[in-house]
């Protein structure tokens, strides 16, 4: 079965039978639901809203959380304890320089720059959304200055065996270009959920047959970091030898700047975000958006080699740029 290649709409894809129609609906006043049938795909959120107890300086909006499996396990986390600034499926940079200025958008106790979300369109009639960032300094002269724009572009679907949800991001300088310097993190991020932290908490595996332990700073087509969940039930369609076990992928378009994109998977934590910026330093400027794109995949049981090779193969053939 194929996944049509049109980017930004929310759709069920068919898996030889007809299926009870998608939707997209507002979930309280802070975020909205990707469904289909029922069945809950993943959250965006919408509206910045820390937990209690935590510090107000973390807050954000702009990122998908939760994202779950077939079965219901969540597969993200959201100010988890010891990384209160990752969120679910997320993007920022760490090191930049922008205007003689060096920003950190990722660390958000450090006070330099922040991610916030400024522009979010629903077309429930297709079931698609639009959301725009805005990346921003803090440290200007005369108060925050935006930095960078970002434009999401969403699209998920409900398959019998895997949540699929296709993500495009163009970033574009606003008005000076954004220098983004050479470190080994920082770009399109994903957080695991909590109960995954610690050394022994997460398994990972890269495209290229890596794992936690040596694939950090390697190039990949695709990541997966795995664990337990207490709330998987029926994971490994069935209760078979999965049970218990989820996982998250990320896939990266071949099309994307410097592909294959080198990674960062964290030892211990259970992080990892494609970061493209380890290959050296490169500017994004105005009006020359940086397109990227990105599938995220949510399992039920351990990665499916077999089979986050066949979904990376079909978005490798799909249609590069969409956006006008």
């Amino acid at each position: 079965m194929r996944i049509p290649s049109l980017v930004l709409v929310l759709a069920l894809a068919l898996g030889g039978c007809a299926q009870p129609p998608h939707s997209l609906s507002v979930v309280g006043e802070h975020a909205v639901i990707l469904s289909s049938g029922g069945r809950a795909l993943a959250e965006f959120q919408h509206l910045a809203q820390v937990p209690e107890g935590v510090d107000e300086v973390y807050a954000r909006a702009g990122y998908l959380h939760p994202v779950f499996t077939p079965s219901g396990a969540m597969v993200t986390g959201d100010y988890c304890t010891s990384h209160r600034h990752q969120h679910g499926v997320f993007t920022a940079w760490t090191r930049t320089r922008f205007e003689g200025r060096e920003v950190d958008f990722w660390n958000a106790a450090d006070q330099q720059g922040m991610v916030e979300l400024t522009g979010f369109v629903a077309e429930t009639d297709e079931a698609s959304f639009v959301a725009a960032l805005a990346h921003v300094d803090l440290t200007a002269p005369g108060g925050p200055r935006t930095a960078l724009e970002e434009t999401w572009q969403v699209r998920a679907y409900a398959l019998a065996d895997a949540t699929v949800i296709d993500l495009e991001s163009q970033q574009s300088a606003l008005t000076s270009p954004l220098m983004v310097l050479e470190y080994h993190y920082g770009g399109f991020g994903v957080r695991g959920p909590e109960a995954w932290e610690g050394a022994g908490g997460a398994q990972a595996i890269t495209s290229e047959g890596f794992g936690r332990a040596d694939g950090n700073q390697t190039t990949a087509r695709w990541v997966a970091l795995s664990g337990a969940v207490a709330d998987a039930a029926g994971a490994g369609a069935g209760g078979g030898s999965g049970a218990g076990i989820a996982t998250i992928a990320v896939l990266a378009s071949p099309h994307n700047p410097r592909a294959p994109e080198p990674v960062r998977i964290h030892p211990t934590n259970p992080y990892f975000c494609f970061a493209a910026c380890q290959q050296g330093t490169f500017m994004i400027e105005a009006g020359a958006p940086r397109l990227t794109r990105y599938r995220v995949v949510a399992m039920d049981g351990p990665p499916d080699i077999a089979r986050l090779n066949e979904l990376w193969q079909e978005f490798a053939d799909a249609v590069p740029n969409l956006l006008p």
